[in-house]
């Protein structure tokens, strides 16, 4: 399973680092990138731009590691738990909502000084995916058997 959840991370980190260059190429080679290259709108560019690639860059440098830190080495077996890859997706989903919104946070409040509480809200819930994997787990897994337990009753 650390195979798997290495290049899920990578695949992570490079859709982050790659998806905002991907969406601000055309500015770039426009004829006008002058207007845009100002004090006003580089914060804007550095919040949109560096922070995801730079989170992506760390993300593919370190996937073996969190990989590690998400499964257990000790086990011997090469089947792929559903446990595992909810553990896995959570930590994906959950460090995929935080590098983006994070960047929308700091994005609105330098340019116009307020807070984005909805992106703020997703930073916080992003945050608690991230550190509450267990949990998550055992929400699934009671979801996962709700229905099975219910028949077995039924059955005795």
């Amino acid at each position: 399973m650390k195979p798997f959840s290495t290049l899920l991370i990578k695949l992570l980190g490079l859709y982050l680092g790659l998806n905002p260059l991907l969406a601000v190429t055309p500015l770039l080679f426009s004829a006008n990138v002058h207007e845009f290259w100002t004090d006003e709108w580089r914060p804007v560019f550095i919040a949109t731009l560096a922070i995801p690639m730079i989170a992506g860059l760390l993300l593919w440098y370190f996937a073996s590691a969190i990989a590690s830190r998400l499964h257990d080495d000790t086990a011997t077996t090469p089947a792929i738990h559903d446990d595992d890859l909810v553990r896995a997706g959570s930590f994906l989903i959950g460090m995929y909502l935080f590098i983006q919104h994070l960047g929308l946070v700091i994005n609105r409040y330098t340019t116009t000084g307020e807070l984005s509480y909805g992106s703020l809200l997703v930073v916080i819930l992003s945050i608690l995916i991230l550190l509450g994997q267990s949990g998550l787990l055992r929400i699934y897994r009671w979801v996962k058997y709700l229905g099975l337990r219910k028949q077995s009753v039924d059955h005795h």
